[in-house]
C-alpha cells in the first residue's frame, strides 16, 4: 500500500470533554494549510460535515474544489475518524486519500491526552517516496502545531495559563 502514517499526541490540562467538542468544531484540514504538496487541501466549512458514522457528504473547499467525506466512527467525547477521497483538485491529483483520527483518552480529574493519526494513501510509490522524504517531518510539525493551536483557543487552558 502506497501509504504515510502520521500521528501526533499532546497530553493537556482540559477535561475531555471541553476539548472533544472543540475538536470536533474545528477545521481538520487547517493543519496542511502551508504544506506544499497538500496545498489543496484547503480549508472546509464544518457546517458540512456530518459526524454520524457512516455519513457521507460532498465537502467544497475554498478554491472551488470538492471531496467526497465519510465519517467512519464516532464516539461521543472519545474518539472520531473519517476519510476524504475523490478529490476533483489537480493540486491533490497524487492524493487518493485521507483518514483521520482524532482520540481523546482521559487521564484524570482535569487532564486529558489528545491524539491525532493522518493517514495519507497515495497513487504511486514515488509520490508516497516524495512526500515523505519532502515533507514528512514537515506535515509531523504542522499537526503538533495543529494540536497546540486547538489546545491554546480552549478557554479552560487560558483560565489556567493565566492563573500563573
Amino acid at each position: 500500500m502506497n501509504a504515510i502514517l502520521i500521528q501526533s499526541s499532546k497530553e493537556i490540562d482540559v477535561p475531555s470533554v471541553q476539548i472533544f467538542k472543540l475538536i470536533t468544531d474545528f477545521d481538520l484540514l487547517m493543519a496542511f494549510d502551508n504544506v506544499p504538496f497538500l496545498k489543496g487541501l484547503g480549508r472546509i466549512d464544518q457546517s458540512q460535515i456530518n459526524r454520524i458514522a457512516g455519513s457521507e457528504c460532498i465537502i467544497f473547499f475554498e478554491d472551488c474544489n470538492s471531496a467526497r467525506h465519510i465519517s467512519l466512527t464516532f464516539i461521543n467525547d472519545w474518539s472520531f475518524s473519517a476519510r476524504i477521497d475523490n478529490f476533483t483538485s489537480l493540486l491533490l491529483s497524487p492524493l487518493s486519500a485521507v483518514e483521520y483520527q482524532f482520540t481523546v483518552f482521559d487521564i484524570g480529574h482535569q487532564s486529558a491526552i489528545v491524539s491525532a493519526s493522518y493517514h495519507f494513501q497515495m497513487r504511486s510509490i514515488l509520490e508516497m517516496f516524495l512526500i515523505k522524504i519532502l515533507a514528512g517531518k514537515f506535515i509531523r510539525k504542522q499537526i503538533d502545531f495543529f494540536l497546540k493551536r486547538i489546545i491554546e483557543s480552549s478557554e479552560q487552558y487560558k483560565i489556567v495559563k493565566d492563573n500563573y
